[in-house]
């Protein structure tokens, strides 16, 4: 929940549509176990945004790459969105949030191919091979800006790098200093400045980015 408007997340929580069993299960478990989760305000835009590139791009296969996946509740929001012709990666240092990812996925019957990395997020990304056609960037927002210069030359043409976190629960307003901070305004302003990409915040939950590469 944004920290900032409240009563507006509120008020939109309660006026969108049920989740199917799978999602509320993913939703009920990140409220038991306090695990950081993008909610469904945001995995509704996830969802938005992979199915207009989906539309609007008709090739077999859509490439998506994710720095930060849990146990995969984004995954899953672009999994629904893409079905089959999504090739979707995801990273995570516990391999047991994957064995959890798996679960839900089966539970859903998704399908869509994923594969499944262990270990540092940014390392991983070096490592796999070709460009891609959607990045979620959620890791330790130290790293932010590490990912735009790393993704965007491996971004297809209209391609879309969607960050959480960019309002970072109002502390980019203040006078904080601490380095995840830091980082968050870094991360804005590169993206807001890049020539390759074209960027929008959309402030709800906690901000979500939406970055276009030109």
């Amino acid at each position: 929940m944004s920290d900032l408007h409240p009563k507006l997340d509120k008020y939109l929580q309660n006026i969108i549509p049920t989740r199917s069993r799978t999602l509320a299960a993913m939703e009920l478990y990140a409220k038991k176990h306090d695990f950081p989760s993008i909610g469904p305000l945001a995995g509704r835009l996830l969802f938005q945004q992979a199915y207009l590139f989906g539309v609007n791009n008709p090739k077999a296969k859509i490439r998506v790459f994710e720095f930060g996946s849990g146990y995969g509740y984004t995954a899953y929001w672009f999994s629904l969105a893409l079905g089959k012709r999504a090739e979707i990666h995801l990273t995570d240092d516990d391999p047991s949030n994957f064995d959890m990812a798996k679960e839900y996925f089966s539970r859903g019957k998704l399908k869509s191919k994923f594969v499944y990395h262990v270990g540092d997020a940014l390392e991983s990304f070096g490592k796999t091979r070709g460009k891609f056609d959607i990045v979620l960037n959620d890791i330790h927002k130290i790293d932010y800006p590490q990912v735009v210069k790393v993704v965007t030359p491996r971004l297809n043409k209209g391609g879309l790098l969607i960050s959480d976190n960019l309002i970072w629960s109002g502390k980019v307003f203040g006078s904080n200093r601490d380095k995840d901070t830091e980082a968050v305004r870094k991360y804005t302003k590169l993206v807001y400045k890049h020539p390759k990409l074209f960027t929008t915040i959309v402030p709800i939950r906690d901000g979500v980015a939406i970055s276009v590469k030109l």
